[in-house]
């Protein structure tokens, strides 16, 4: 049995302890939060000190805080705990250098968070997806003024993370622009991207929209998939061969389950020996150090 130790802030924090009370081989050893926590059953045990919590737990959920989360990864890896990151965009690529160094010092199993990688809709369309010419993402976040999340590094890196999953070549050149639309701050870009391959991504978000959607466009040949991770579907359109000129859209069938849960149980399998964690600290390196390279050549240009 895993003991887990969250250090969460409250966005997600119910959803979680009842991911983890649905885990097989886990079990919750607290929670620490910065903020008052909601209403929890009075069998959760609240920690003041995350230090103290870390001592008792043999792995620990670190979600997106307010305060640095290098410093409780780092104590975690001292004590020999294993970690899961919620959200790897909290980290600039030195600092995750720098895991990776303590993380093979402590040899412990670490793993990533992506909603994106583990939805029911993706799985089902990367089981028919064999060679991408071309993919198209749409990213449209509901306006609001007031946040202060970066459109690169907190909403293109989630489809920047799809797509090299989907694509096998390394990237030969990047291309990207960000534009100034509603408060005089960048709140849509586009990136393009060319793979070794001859695959291109062509990728926007728009942090100014009425509404929130994330789908993508992956053509083959003889075929494009619509995957719409919002809605939770996934179609395929291809020629019929015995019908010349013809197309014919279908619905891919798919196996719902809870994305987080789903994450969780795989982290307890890894922690075990019974399986590999699916989204390892070295694979979000290179995610973000291709965000942050995106980053840059917007900032470049805005800066002229």
């Amino acid at each position: 049995m895993v003991k887990i130790g969250v250090i969460a802030n409250n966005e997600r924090l119910n959803e979680l302890l009842k991911c983890i009370h649905l885990c097989k081989n886990a079990e919750l050893s607290g929670v620490y939060s910065e903020s008052t926590p909601p209403l929890l059953n009075e069998d959760i045990l609240l920690f003041e000190d995350y230090e103290q919590l870390i001592k008792v737990s043999d792995a620990i959920y670190v979600s997106a805080l307010s305060s640095p989360p290098l410093n409780i990864a780092q104590s975690a890896f001292r004590n020999g705990k294993h970690v899961f990151f919620e959200q790897i965009s909290v980290f600039s690529v030195e600092e995750i250098e720098e895991l990776l160094s303590h993380r093979k010092e402590a040899n412990v199993k670490c793993m990533t968070g992506s909603d994106e990688l583990s939805h029911p809709a993706f799985h089902a369309a990367k089981k028919i997806i064999k060679n991408p010419l071309l993919i198209e993402s749409n990213r449209e976040v509901m306006f609001d003024e007031q946040s202060s999340r970066n459109i690169i590094l907190d909403y293109m890196l989630k489809d920047i993370a799809v797509i090299m999953n989907l694509v096998p070549g390394e990237i030969k050149r990047l291309a990207a622009n960000g534009f100034k639309i509603m408060n005089g701050q960048i709140d849509v870009a586009t990136t393009r991207l060319e793979f070794s391959n001859g695959c291109v991504a062509i990728l926007t978000v728009n942090k100014s929209s009425d509404k929130d959607l994330s789908n993508f466009m992956i053509y083959e040949e003889n075929q494009r998939l619509t995957l719409d991770l919002m809605a939770g579907r996934t179609f395929v359109m291809h020629r019929v061969s015995e019908l010349e000129g013809q197309l014919k859209t279908q619905e891919i069938q798919i196996d719902h389950y809870q994305p987080l849960a789903y994450q969780l149980n795989n982290f307890i399998e890894s922690i075990s020996g019974h399986a590999e964690p699916m989204f390892k600290l070295r694979e979000a390196y290179k995610k973000v150090d291709i965000a942050t390279r995106i980053l840059k050549k917007i900032n470049s240009f805005s800066e002229e």
